[in-house]
């Protein structure tokens, strides 16, 4: 599976979750637990970092444009997530 096929699938768990957040913490766990296809080595932070950041992307985008709703709980265990990965 490629890495935008990846966050697709992600996004739309997320979208379809009756609670996001729950969602969320799943799809984290999941995350920490991803291996290369090739090397069968655990994904780099900065690969899941990287997931985290685009999945984030998309669902801001989406929130603004088409939902209008306040997912500030839910974007804040995503930046904290992305954040303990090293990242901003």
């Amino acid at each position: 599976m490629s890495f935008d096929e990846l966050v697709q699938r992600y996004r739309t768990r997320i979208a379809a979750a009756s609670n996001k957040r729950q969602e969320l913490e799943k799809i984290l766990r999941e995350i920490d637990k991803l291996k290369y296809s090739k090397s069968g080595e655990p994904i780099s932070r900065e690969d899941k970092r990287r997931i985290l950041e685009s999945l984030r992307t998309e669902l801001v985008q989406e929130s603004l444009t088409h939902f209008a709703q306040d997912n500030s709980e839910f974007l804040d265990l995503l930046d904290a997530s992305i954040k303990a990965l090293g990242g901003k």
